[in-house]
């Protein structure tokens, strides 16, 4: 999924994504924020995102609902300061 896909595609590769029992989005930043997808168990982050709310909206992609998932961040070098401020 990503941001130049028009609407009607988006929502039918989002419904059927959905629907599957074991399945694996790879996706822009179109996907953090405003799609609730069932039983995420895990995220992996190839770029941190540029805000905090931004990783929490990614991250929480796991935790709907008081589900409980995994996150991995892939981090650059140039990015240690922003992990230090994760914590």
């Amino acid at each position: 999924m990503h941001g130049d896909m028009d609407h009607s595609e988006r929502k039918s590769n989002y419904l059927q994504f959905d629907k599957n029992d074991k399945s694996l989005l790879i996706c822009t930043d179109v996907a953090s924020r405003g799609l609730d997808f069932k039983n995420v168990d895990w995220v992996l982050q190839w770029d941190l995102s540029s805000s905090i709310k931004d990783y929490v909206n990614r991250v929480g992609r796991t935790a709907r609902i008081a589900a409980n998932g995994q996150c991995v961040s892939f981090v650059m070098p140039n990015e240690s300061d922003f992990v230090k401020f994760l914590k």
